[in-house]
C-alpha cells in the first residue's frame, strides 16, 4: 500500500506511486485484461437469430401496446377491411413503399367503400393533418424491443406514421430482425432519410407521472403480421 512517508514531499510520493503502477503484473488494464472475456455481439446479444422471430416480436409488440393480427397473405385485404370498417367514414391514407402490398391495401380501401389516398411525394405533408388512419409498411421490425422501424423516403414521408391518430403498419415475417445489434449493423442504419424506431403507441406521462396514450402521436397502433 503506498502512503506518504513523514517528511515525503508531494513530489517524491507521487512519483513512487507512479512506478509502482508501471511495475509489471501491477497495471489496472493488464490485469484486467487477463480476467475479462474480450468483448462480442454474443455477449451483448438478447435474442439468438434462432429464435422464432415472429412470436417473439408479437409477444413484445403486444407488451408495448401495439394490436397484432398474425395472418396469411390470403388474409390482408379482409384484416386491413376489418379495421377500417371500425372506424366508417375515416379519412384514410397509404405511404406504403413495397407495391405488392400497396396494391392489397388499395384493395381493402374498395372493400371498406372508402376512396382514401394514396401519398405521392407531390403533395403536402400537411395531408396528413386531416388523415384519421394512415396505413404504411416498414423497412424493418426488432424482435427484441417489439419494435416497428421506418426510413423515411419520398413514398414515406414521417408524417405519415407520426401524426394521424391511428396508425395500420405492414410488417413482413422476412423483415424481422433478432435484436438491435442486427439493426445497427445491416443496411437500415445508413437510411437515405431519417431511421425511426416506434415501440408502441404514442404516449407521455409528463403530467404528474400520470401516462397518457395518443398525445403527441398515434393513440392506436396495428400491426399486420404477415409472411
Amino acid at each position: 500500500m503506498n502512503t506518504p512517508t513523514a517528511g515525503e514531499s508531494r513530489a517524491t510520493f507521487l512519483s513512487r506511486v507512479q512506478r509502482a503502477l508501471s511495475a509489471p503484473g501491477r497495471s489496472p488494464s493488464h490485469h484486467a485484461a487477463d480476467h475479462t472475456p474480450p468483448a462480442t455481439a454474443e455477449l451483448a446479444r438478447l435474442v439468438s437469430p434462432q429464435a422464432d422471430l415472429p412470436s417473439l416480436f408479437a409477444a413484445n409488440s403486444a407488451k408495448s401496446g401495439m394490436h397484432v393480427h398474425r395472418v396469411d397473405k390470403s388474409a390482408i385485404v379482409s384484416t386491413l377491411s376489418a379495421l377500417l370498417a371500425q372506424s366508417p367514414g375515416a379519412q384514410v391514407a397509404l405511404a406504403i413503399t413495397d407495391s405488392v402490398l400497396r396494391t392489397l391495401a388499395s384493395q381493402a380501401l374498395q372493400a371498406a367503400g372508402n376512396p382514401g389516398i394514396t401519398w405521392t411525394a407531390q403533395q403536402s405533408a400537411r395531408v396528413w393533418f386531416d388523415v384519421d388512419i394512415a396505413i404504411t409498411d416498414v423497412t424493418a421490425a426488432v424482435a427484441e424491443t417489439g419494435s416497428l422501424v421506418l426510413a423515411c423516403s419520398p413514398l414515406l414521408p414521417r408524417a405519415a406514421f407520426m401524426v394521424p391518430p391511428v396508425h395500420i403498419a405492414l410488417v413482413r415475417t422476412s423483415q424481422i430482425l433478432p435484436d438491435l445489434l442486427d439493426l445497427l449493423a445491416g443496411d437500415h442504419s445508413t437510411p437515405q432519410g431519417t431511421l425511426t424506431i416506434v415501440s408502441g403507441p404514442s404516449k407521455t406521462a409528463d403530467i404528474e407521472g400520470i401516462l397518457v396514450t395518443g398525445v403527441h402521436g398515434p393513440g392506436q397502433l396495428h400491426v399486420v403480421l404477415t409472411p
